[in-house]
């Protein structure tokens, strides 16, 4: 159960809180938010805190001056009690420093926004690169769709020729890429790093996406209509309708999405639209809308599917 935004990178002011108790959900869960972070707790037999990322950071653990724990992330340790401690976690130079007010009898689980970032973005005026971690190492091309694609390992020379979409498993290095479409070509280079998904999105004339998508104006009309809509089904209904006949932006694709209660809608919107947007480089803001990691994921590879047999 993993609550919070991949797209929010908050600084933390490490600043003393005030604890105010958590929603119950379902009576034995609940969660506390702050700027910082989220706090997930869920009934135990014993007080525990749980930190599961970011994988190899060092945390302290601190209950007034007394240090009770160094340890590395992924973390979990069993306190005595409950109530205020103080938590360090160090990661690739950043530290962040707060106050936690541990729920006791309980399993607290501890995310830190700041240290939530799973994406790394390169925009260029012609190209956008987007980095993941990822368990192995991938190159892929998603845009502009249906146009060739050669690419060359300048380390260790291999070569690939094939139609966007398309990914593969590659070794790390510097590739030279080259994109033809519609007797337009595109050429540059990217670096691919070890254990990463490295996706290309070329932002060239002639291929691809270039639809207009729905203008301020009766975007305005559409939002309102689905804002007013009583249930979620109906604002669904709506939404449908539209993608029928229009194109969208990822920001207004957001802005659609946070008009729903529950992730469930959200997602199926959500899968309405991604087929509909001229922006898909853009499309990452939109995971900003869900309040569930689960959610998110369901829908990243929803949409890896989707671009695959396209």
């Amino acid at each position: 159960m993993m609550l919070l935004s991949l797209s929010i990178f908050a600084s933390p002011d490490g600043g003393r809180l005030t604890f105010a108790p958590p929603p119950v959900v379902g009576g034995s869960e609940g969660y506390y938010e702050t700027e910082d972070y989220i706090l997930v707790f869920r009934k135990s037999r014993g007080t525990y805190l749980q930190i599961p990322y970011p994988e190899g950071a060092e945390v302290i653990l601190r209950r007034g001056r007394d240090t009770l724990l160094v340890g590395t992330v992924p973390f979990r340790m069993r306190t005595l009690v409950g109530g205020p401690h103080t938590v360090e976690i160090s990661y690739r130079g950043y530290v962040w420093r707060g106050d936690v007010n541990l729920h006791p009898g309980h399993l607290n689980i501890l995310y830190i926004k700041s240290m939530w970032r799973d994406e790394w973005r390169e925009e260029h005026e012609d190209y956008v690169v987007v980095v993941r971690p990822a368990d192995g190492t991938f190159l892929r091309v998603a845009q502009p769709a249906g146009c060739r694609v050669r690419w060359k390992n300048l380390d260790t020379y291999e070569t690939f020729v094939g139609r966007i979409p398309t990914v593969k498993e590659v070794n790390p290095g510097r590739f030279s890429v080259k994109v033809e479409c519609r007797r337009r070509v595109w050429r540059g280079e990217i670096e691919v790093r070890p254990n990463t998904e490295t996706i290309l999105y070329v932002r060239m004339r002639g291929g691809g996406r270039h639809m207009r998508p729905m203008d301020d104006v009766a975007f305005a009309r559409l939002l309102k209509a689905v804002k007013e809509a009583p249930f979620s089904s109906e604002k669904l209904t709506l939404i449908e309708d539209a993608a029928s006949k229009n194109y969208f932006k990822s920001e207004q694709v957001l802005q659609l999405l946070k008009t729903f209660n529950f992730d469930s809608y959200r997602l199926k919107a959500a899968k309405v639209l991604y087929p509909r947007v001229v922006d898909p480089e853009n499309f990452f803001i939109v995971y900003d809308a869900f309040t569930f990691s689960s959610s998110k994921e369901e829908l990243r590879r929803w949409i890896e599917e989707y671009d695959g047999r396209r």
